[in-house]
């Protein structure tokens, strides 16, 4: 007789009914997957926050997650497919926030623009590991610098049909306020890096205000109206 093998053990088994399509611990293969890509992406932002972008490897995130590599690799294609979902999930959560702003603040424009500017800047407060990454460590590393330029062209397209909304802009003075609309963004975003590393020393109400007061000057400007003149409708 030869010799007997030995069953597999308890954990063994349990591994690999994870791997199956069958459910496991009560949840279905694309629950657990769901959670796996939440957790990775959960921990992904607070590596980020400890230790910045050369803290968030592959080898980190997984060990700091309790996910395994074939998981890991599961959920994501590599670690710039990672990055990109945390990015771009942000951008979303902060646009959908300051457009919810904007719809309910005062029928003015200094009121919807500092509404606008106060849900930013308390996203960031909320969200620093996000923000430090977005707009301290984007210039040095490749996939956060395209993902932020790509939030800058977002942002910037919302400023400028908020202006057009706003002044009843013609045709005329479209390409000027597509022009100011990304001369505002590029500037906040070396602003909000002076300000998040301690260069400007403002509190967050102070920003806002500041904020407030040079968009609208700017787009007074551009439109030829004084703030109390102009209310939407």
């Amino acid at each position: 007789m030869g010799p007997v093998s030995r069953p597999a053990s308890r954990e063994r088994k349990s591994g690999e009914t994870a791997r199956t399509g069958r459910p496991y611990g009560g949840r279905s293969p694309e629950v657990r997957r769901a959670e796996r890509r939440a957790k990775l992406m959960a921990t992904a932002v607070e590596l980020l926050g400890a230790g910045g972008v050369q803290a968030a490897t592959v080898s980190q995130i997984s060990d700091r997650a309790g996910v395994s590599r074939p998981f890991f690799y599961e959920a994501f294609d590599d670690l710039d497919a990672l990055l990109r979902a945390v990015f771009e999930e942000a951008l979303a959560v902060v646009v959908a926030e300051v457009v919810t702003a904007v719809e309910q603040a005062p029928a003015t424009v200094r009121a919807k623009t500092h509404a606008a500017i106060s849900a930013f800047i308390r996203y960031g407060e909320a969200n620093p590991a996000i923000v430090r990454a977005a707009f301290v460590e984007a210039p040095y590393h490749p996939t956060i610098r395209a993902l932020m330029r790509q939030a800058r062209e977002t942002i910037a397209a919302l400023v400028f049909e908020q202006m057009r909304t706003f002044y009843r802009l013609g045709t005329e003075r479209e390409s000027r306020a597509r022009f100011a609309a990304h001369l505002l963004i590029a500037g906040s975003v070396d602003i909000m890096g002076s300000w998040i590393t301690g260069q400007l020393d403002l509190t967050p109400e102070e920003l806002i205000d500041y904020f407030t007061d040079h968009y609208v000057a700017v787009a007074d400007d551009l439109a030829d109206l004084t703030p109390t003149e102009h209310t939407t409708h």
